[in-house]
């Protein structure tokens, strides 16, 4: 099995792989559609990055990052304006959804203090699992911060997510605080910081 960097072909295979192992998470709830554009964003961007990981021919797992999170969206509103709210627009009608998306957009403001480069997204198929290609994604994602002269970054994740939580902690980061991104679920913020 090889990482490579994503191209802009590994974009649906990404989104479907994020929709499927991370099927509780906020973006996944907006659609497929939604989840290609942005991958498409993140792999098209000099100020993000991702990985993948291949068993011959199949995308098995990935990583996603950016060097500053804020700037990302930023970004990815400016260029999908239109394509955002037409996906979102059922979503919008309901007014628990509308305050997610507005919560998760500007999320950034509750994270004053902490670096601005995140590990966005990290999955590996069910199949994979327990053959280290979470753990050599991040080194990867680590080697790559560094490339650009990044010594810090955290993830976030659901603090009632034990499985992400544990690895999390196991492969070295630091869980720093908790938020609530959506006021019906905590999140945990963890940090690494390499040398």
């Amino acid at each position: 099995m090889k990482i490579l960097k994503a191209k802009i072909n590994d974009a649906e295979a990404i989104s479907q792989i994020h929709r499927k192992m991370i099927s509780g998470g906020f973006l996944s709830g907006l659609g497929g559609k939604f989840l290609l554009k942005l991958y498409e964003k993140i792999i098209r961007s000099d100020n993000n990055f991702c990985f993948i990981v291949k068993d011959n021919k199949e995308m098995v797992a990935f990583a996603c990052a950016t060097k500053n999170t804020k700037a990302l969206y930023r970004d990815f509103l400016k260029s999908n304006f239109f394509l955002a709210i037409m996906i979102t627009i059922k979503k919008i009608f309901s007014l628990s959804s509308l305050k997610k998306i507005l919560d998760h957009l500007i999320y950034n403001s509750k994270k004053i203090g902490l670096p601005e480069a995140e590990l966005l997204s990290i999955a590996v198929i069910n199949k994979h699992k327990r053959k280290k290609l979470g753990t050599k994604l991040c080194k990867k994602i680590n080697e790559e911060f560094l490339n650009f002269g990044i010594r810090e970054y955290i993830i976030i994740t659901a603090s009632d997510n034990f499985e992400s939580n544990s690895f999390f902690k196991n492969v070295g980061y630091k869980k720093i605080k908790n938020i609530r991104i959506h006021k019906d679920r905590k999140s945990s913020i963890y940090s690494i910081k390499m040398k």
